[in-house]
């Protein structure tokens, strides 16, 4: 996969638009992030909490004309906009999931290159983002680069038809395997409400900004970070199971006996019989050396780098 050019169907993602005269006030007032520093020129990753500052969703935003575009799973979508509308109260907000467009992935050095090709300039930056026509254009994490692309159907399958004369096409799988080696969190349906924002990295990430006002769930968050220290971090790991871990599975340790010790966030097939896992674990365990999946009999986690640093002394 780090070798490969590719494209990838983002069926898998959805977006919502998020307009209005008080957006961004809105916005403000329910992320971890500092909406008001967000420029036309790039996006940012934001927690979305409920009131005890557990995360429901990671979202994220770029502004989209005068609103924002937010993207999240597509299994999500629906909750949190419905969520979110019971917080708008009077605001001058209209919360809307985006139905009239389809994503596009590509990953690879000769893939950007190809679709440089196509469009001309395109983001630089991790976190770049720009228009181009009735296109919206994002460039994300990874170890190879990646961009996202949002259009209406005709303009994306006919570009689609024009790339894929160089590059092949991957399931989602791939593209989701590419979060995991970014240390990205993800959140599922099965994991929503089971995290604060530091037990997945979210903060290490910059999807937590710590200087902004308040937002659903902030006083947890913030005391964790003025007053605490996490005991739980996300770490990606190998496991060798001809079972695919499930989000939400149990991490067991020595260390913690029969009680969990951790939670897998996400997991992808990375080989027969191997996948690659993002794991919120006790840092306990981790020490401990020993790390197991679903019982204290399971397979082994063979913990693995992440792009970032990660302080677990």
């Amino acid at each position: 996969m780090l070798n490969d050019n590719f494209l990838c169907d983002l069926s898998m993602l959805a977006w919502i638009n998020v307009d209005g005269d008080e957006a961004e006030s809105f916005l403000q007032g329910q992320l971890t992030n500092n909406v008001n520093d967000l420029d036309g020129a790039h996006s940012q990753l934001h927690g979305y909490c409920n009131p005890k500052g557990r995360l429901i969703a990671v979202l994220r935003i770029a502004r989209r004309g005068g609103g924002f575009l937010a993207q999240l799973p597509a299994m999500l979508a629906g909750p949190v906009v419905e969520r979110l509308r019971q917080h708008v109260l009077r605001a001058r907000v209209e919360i809307e999931r985006v139905d009239d467009l389809v994503g596009l992935g590509l990953a690879g050095h000769e893939a950007v290159a190809r679709l440089a090709g196509e469009l001309g300039a395109l983001p630089e930056s991790n976190s770049g983002f720009r228009h181009h026509g009735d296109l919206a254009i994002w460039r994300v994490p990874g170890p190879v680069p990646r961009l996202q692309l949002l259009g209406p159907e005709a303009h994306i399958r006919s570009l689609r038809q024009s790339l894929e004369r160089d590059l092949a096409s991957a399931a989602s799988q791939g593209w989701a395997l590419l979060d995991i080696y970014a240390g990205i969190p993800q959140i599922q349906p099965e994991t929503s409400e089971l995290f604060v924002p530091q037990s997945v990295n979210l903060d290490l990430v910059g999807g937590v900004s710590f200087k902004k006002g308040c937002y659903t769930g902030q006083e947890i968050v913030a005391r964790m970070h003025y007053l605490g220290k996490p005991k739980q971090r996300m770490i990606r790991a190998e496991v060798v199971t001809d079972v695919g871990p499930e989000p939400a599975a149990r991490i067991y340790s020595p260390e913690h006996g029969e009680q969990s010790a951790g939670t897998v966030v996400q997991a992808e097939p990375a080989g027969p019989d191997r996948f690659e896992i993002l794991a919120a674990v006790q840092i306990a365990a981790y020490r401990s050396g020993q790390m197991l999946l679903n019982s204290t009999a399971g397979p082994a986690l063979q913990p693995k780098s992440l792009p970032y640093e990660l302080n677990l002394d």
